[in-house]
């Protein structure tokens, strides 16, 4: 597990325990590159750049999709994704 070799080898996470975890873009230089990092604290992940459009999207978008389909409104549109003008 990445944690227990990366993050915190001192105190590793053991069977029966959970982390919270977060998407992440890049690794400090001295640590192999991944997609998320599971963390105990915030101090756990410092160095780390957090993917904040991935977070939403998993989080909160994913969360919310389903309600926007059934009351037929447009997701992107709330958001503020960029959508081409229509003209008729």
């Amino acid at each position: 597990m990445y944690y227990n070799e990366h993050i915190n080898p001192q105190e590793p996470v053991r069977v029966g325990e959970s982390l919270r975890w977060i998407y992440v873009s890049s690794a400090p230089k001295d640590k192999p590159h991944t997609d998320v990092v599971g963390l105990r604290n915030a101090d756990d992940i410092d160095g780390y750049v957090i993917d904040y459009a991935k977070c939403a999207d998993k989080f909160i978008k994913a969360k919310i999709k389903n309600i926007y389909r059934v009351l037929d409104w447009n997701l992107d549109r709330a958001v503020g994704n960029p959508e081409p003008k229509r003209h008729w």
